[in-house]
């Protein structure tokens, strides 16, 4: 500390103290704060600062709700017509297998025509199909003729013109038989019983005429 004739300098000494010849006078150098005043205006804004670096990709949100179905939009303007097509050629035959030949309208009735024709056919054979099968009652108004050498034995019953085949069983219902009728107004059935006699019962009206006969014994 500097020394002027013997007086001492005052000084602050590090804790803002008045020191006097190297003494604390411990009066501070610093009077009190005061009242803090009013804000002062508000200053000019800053020029734009540079713009940052562009920061990392973020993590991808959560799929949205799906919204509701718009409204039905404007139907469409029609599109132009397109060119016309080749006319196929035509061919009034039903021979040709040529690709892309179209069949001429004059063959529509020759062809309905051979429809019917088959349709007829079919049911025709149809019908005889099902009378040679049984599967119809026969009606024959003329006289049926049929030819076959037939040498009677005891195994000719298999081989004959005609034939009459039961199931074999011993029930009374089943026998193998011909039927004769005059109109419905009488008749009479020939059967071979299951004991082996060829038996005839008639059907009168009366039934006290209805007789049963052995015409013979079939010898097997």
């Amino acid at each position: 500390m500097e020394t002027l004739s013997g007086v001492y300098a005052p000084y602050i000494g590090a804790n803002g103290n008045w020191y006097v010849d190297n003494e604390d006078t411990g009066v501070k150098a610093q009077g009190p704060s005061g009242i803090q005043g009013p804000t002062g205006p508000q200053g000019l804004a800053g020029g734009k600062g540079e713009t940052g670096d562009r920061g990392p990709q973020g993590i991808q949100g959560p799929v949205g709700a799906t919204g509701e179905q718009g409204l039905k939009g404007d139907k469409g303007d029609t599109g132009e017509q397109g060119p016309k097509g080749d006319t196929p050629e035509l061919v009034a035959d039903l021979q040709t297998t040529v690709a892309g030949k179209a069949l001429d309208a004059t063959m529509g009735k020759l062809l309905n025509d051979k429809i019917k024709a088959n349709t007829a056919n079919i049911d025709s054979l149809n019908v005889g199909i099902s009378s040679k099968a049984g599967l119809t009652s026969n009606l024959y108004s003329e006289t049926q003729t049929v030819t076959k050498k037939i040498e009677p034995s005891i195994t000719s019953y298999s081989t004959a013109q005609f034939s009459s085949a039961a199931p074999i069983s011993t029930n009374t219902y089943t026998r193998a038989c011909y039927a004769f009728h005059n109109a419905g107004v009488n008749g009479g059935t020939l059967y071979l019983d299951i004991d082996g006699t060829l038996k005839f019962k008639s059907a009168e009206l009366d039934p006290k005429s209805r007789i049963e006969s052995n015409l013979y014994r079939l010898l097997i």
